[in-house]
């Protein structure tokens, strides 16, 4: 049998927690704190990147959409580009008559300033067609390592959106323009 009488006086002489598990309850609960804010950090900071990373893969989607129409309508296209880094620049008009003699021209011009690309349709307003671009290269597509000249058009899109972490994303699609279109690209 127990003896009640020294079970009270234990109990009677604990009136509560001792420094020493204070500060270990503490320690432990430091401990899961910090690790549940590095978890919540790491959440936050991969949603941003996938978020930024949409965002870039969304305008070039958007700008490459809107070229593709108008490269394929085009019977003339005339690039203007510059592969100086400190200074690009890229300049696309794009020319066809309509079935029913209508000329048009549509000018899309790339602004290094704002990263936007910009689309003209017979010098009427500057439209913009996407944000956050930062360089586009067009040249003539090949096949067979380079030897044979496809008749296509190679366009690589470039887009850049900045946050904590700057996030580069570039997409090439070959574009095949009317078989009669004459491409003449220049490069300074």
């Amino acid at each position: 049998m127990i003896n009640l009488p020294v079970i009270k006086k234990v109990r009677q002489s604990q009136n509560g927690f001792t420094i020493i598990e204070f500060l270990i309850a503490f320690a432990i609960a430091g401990l899961l704190a910090a690790g549940i804010t590095t978890s919540i950090s790491q959440v936050y900071e991969a949603n941003e990147n996938h978020t930024a990373r949409m965002i870039a893969v969304k305008e070039i989607e958007a700008a490459l959409s809107r070229v593709n129409i108008d490269v394929q309508m085009a019977q003339e296209i005339n690039i203007i580009q510059s592969d100086d880094d400190e200074d690009p620049c890229f300049y696309m008009e794009l020319r066809w008559t309509e079935w029913d003699n209508t000329d048009n021209e549509v000018t899309y011009s790339l602004d290094t300033q704002s990263h936007q690309l910009k689309r003209q349709v017979s010098a009427g307003a500057w439209i913009m067609v996407a944000t956050n671009i930062n360089t586009i290269e067009a040249q003539k597509a090949t096949a067979n390592n380079g030897l044979n000249d496809t008749g296509n058009l190679a366009v690589t899109i470039e887009a850049v959106v900045e946050g904590r972490k700057t996030v580069t994303e570039s997409r090439t699609f070959e574009i095949n323009p009317r078989s009669t279109s004459q491409i003449t690209i220049t490069v300074s």
